[in-house]
C-alpha cells in the first residue's frame, strides 16, 4: 500500500511520520498534537484530503499541507489553491520525485525551522 511505501521511504529519511489510516483519525490527532507538515491522499475514507487540509489550515495555519492525487483538475488545483495548500504529488511517483516535491514545498519557509515532522493520513 502507498501508506507503507511512504512510512518506510519517511522513516529512512530520518523523519518523525505519524500514519494514520482515515481523514477521522488524522483530525483527532491535530487535536492533541502539532505538525509541521501535513500530507494527505485526495481519496480518503470519512473525507476527502482536500477537506482535511482545510481542517489543518484551520487549526495548525504553520503545518504545510501536501495533497497527493492521481487525478488533478482545474478544478481541484483551484480550491486547493484557494485553501492555501502548499503543494501537490501526482500519482504515480518516484521517491526521487517525493523528495524534490517536499523539499520545494518546505522551501516556501512557512514550516516551523524546516521541520519535517509530518502527519501521513493516505488512502486504505
Amino acid at each position: 500500500m502507498l501508506g507503507d511505501a511512504l512510512s518506510v521511504f519517511f522513516r529512512i529519511k530520518g523523519c518523525d511520520l505519524r500514519h494514520v489510516p482515515d481523514a477521522e483519525e488524522a483530525l483527532a490527532l491535530l487535536e492533541r498534537e502539532t505538525f509541521g507538515v501535513v500530507i494527505s491522499d485526495h481519496w480518503l475514507p470519512g473525507a476527502d484530503g482536500l477537506t482535511l487540509l482545510k481542517h489543518v489550515g484551520e487549526q495548525q495555519p504553520e503545518a504545510l499541507r501536501v495533497l497527493i492525487t492521481a487525478g488533478p483538475t482545474a478544478e481541484l488545483a483551484t480550491d486547493a489553491l484557494a485553501e492555501g495548500v502548499d503543494g501537490f504529488i501526482l500519482k504515480p511517483f518516484t521517491g526521487e520525485e517525493l523528495e524534490s516535491a517536499l523539499a520545494e514545498v518546505m522551501g516556501k519557509g512557512r514550516g516551523p525551522g524546516g521541520s519535517v515532522d509530518g502527519l501521513l493520513a493516505p488512502k486504505v
